[in-house]
């Protein structure tokens, strides 16, 4: 969704009206599966009877193996072609430490902007649950994981959602990290649900993912409605990641005749051509 909208808007210099919230919507979704997968990992070390404080650096690890290698790598072929043949581009240590988003959006390597908020949130996160595991520890003999786990994310959903409201006069960049750390949030949600819920039928999953859609479509038109109070602009980001999450959800219980080979190929190379769809 990401790449079909940058590339019309590459080839013909303009944008189709309403129709480039898709591949902000892409990036929605992506945000919503990726807090879907890592809340899956997350609960399940938690939940582990032999969880060790070290877990959580191993999972720093591993998630760092799998984004880190061809991030930095991009990154310095992009300062070298932009420098050799477009245009000089000094070396930003920000771009490096994930601080290039912090607070507004960059313009150079774009696509970074989203990356920041992934690895903040993969810092942070498990972290956040750590401190709430602990104080549940002092209150609960059961469930302390899961308690500890849903403290987390609503937490950050609801502080996100405050602090959004709070700056709506600042004229700050909502895309900022320090913005958007809910945005998978809302998969830890949806993640939590598909370890609770052992099964649903395909007419169940397909309204879920009908009732997420038609969220998302209602954060569209507030996203997109020029007349739309100031004060109502950052609903957006709630509904967008609630429904976004539903759809995740609803498309992880759906069960499929078939597997799509063209989906599952594309699955294995989405993270490449997303870092250098644009840049590039």
């Amino acid at each position: 969704m990401v790449w079909i909208m940058h590339s019309i808007q590459e080839i013909y210099h303009t944008a189709i009206p309403y129709f480039w919230y898709i591949s902000l919507g892409g990036v929605e979704l992506f945000f919503s599966l990726s807090g879907f997968l890592i809340g899956r990992i997350l609960l399940s070390l938690f939940l582990n009877p032999q969880f060790k404080l070290r877990d959580i650096p191993v999972f720093w690890i591993r998630r760092s193996l799998r984004i880190l290698p061809l991030y930095f790598l991009l990154y310095f072929a992009y300062l070298l072609m932009y420098n050799l043949y477009i245009y000089p581009v000094r070396f930003d240590i920000s771009y490096l430490l994930f601080l290039q988003n912090i607070r507004s959006t960059p313009t150079f390597f774009g696509e970074s902007w989203s990356l920041s908020i992934e690895e903040w949130f993969y810092l942070c996160v498990p972290v956040a649950i750590l401190f709430f595991y602990c104080i549940a520890s002092l209150f609960f003999r059961r469930r302390k994981a899961e308690i500890a786990f849903l403290f987390a994310a609503f937490g950050l959903i609801l502080s996100m959602i405050i602090f959004r409201q709070a700056s709506v006069e600042s004229g700050i960049d909502h895309q900022a990290v320090i913005f958007r750390m809910d945005a998978i949030a809302y998969g830890l949600i949806a993640a939590y649900a598909s370890m609770k819920i052992p099964r649903l039928s395909n007419s169940r999953s397909a309204q879920i993912i009908t009732g997420g859609l038609a969220l998302w479509f209602t954060a569209a038109i507030i996203k997109l409605a020029p007349d739309i109070n100031a004060h109502t602009k950052p609903l957006y980001y709630p509904l967008c990641g609630i429904g976004s999450a539903a759809m995740v959800l609803g498309l992880y219980y759906y069960s499929f005749k078939r597997r799509i080979l063209f989906v599952t190929h594309t699955s294995k190379i989405s993270y490449s051509i997303y870092l250098i769809h644009l840049s590039s």
